[in-house]
């Protein structure tokens, strides 16, 4: 029982982040909503920081790893816009997490600033090895210029709410590649 109320406060975490980002995040709200009353989620949390934080590490992790893995590391151009294409880890109206916790904490907060980073190095590693397999040399600064142009499209289409802008920018790189 104790394990469905760890996961299922961490799940109300991940929901609440995606809606008000950390610091709006509310811990009141998300227990209510969990039903979940305050001294469960001290057993297993002492405080909103290292709740968010087991959230990246727990979930928003493993939903990149699966959303960027490759099957029998078959890497290929083709599959590297399939995956570039895909709007799994983007929600409307409120965009990416990643990306919207990588705006809010990073300049404010190390230990996130280095737990977002981690989390990111696994699109990096990813597409980096997706460039290689049809460019020659080193593609670090390819892939460091597309997941730019990811982050940049994911945030207009937050701000317009036009998914136009993410495909157009997903063009744009297909037609470069």
């Amino acid at each position: 029982m104790q394990i469905d109320i760890k996961a299922k406060l961490l799940q109300y975490t991940y929901a609440e982040l995606f809606i008000n980002g950390y610091q709006a995040a509310n811990t009141t709200r998300i227990l209510q909503n969990a039903k979940i009353n305050k001294g469960s989620m001290y057993h297993y949390f002492r405080n909103k920081k290292a709740l968010v934080l087991a959230v990246l590490e727990s979930i928003l992790k493993e939903k990149i790893i699966a959303h960027y893995s490759v099957e029998n590391e078959e890497y290929s151009k083709e599959k590297l816009l399939k995956l570039l294409k895909s709007t799994d880890l983007i929600v409307q109206k409120h965009g990416s997490m990643l990306s919207n916790l990588s705006a809010e904490m990073s300049g404010l907060d190390e230990e996130f600033r280095v737990k977002l980073n981690e989390i990111n190095d696994i699109r990096v590693q990813s597409i980096k090895k997706h460039l290689e397999s049809f460019r020659d040399g080193d593609q670090s600064n390819m892939c460091n210029f597309i997941l730019s142009l990811i982050d940049g499209a994911t945030i207009s289409y937050k701000r317009t709410q036009n998914i136009k802008f993410f495909y157009n920018n997903i063009k744009i790189i297909e037609d470069y590649l």
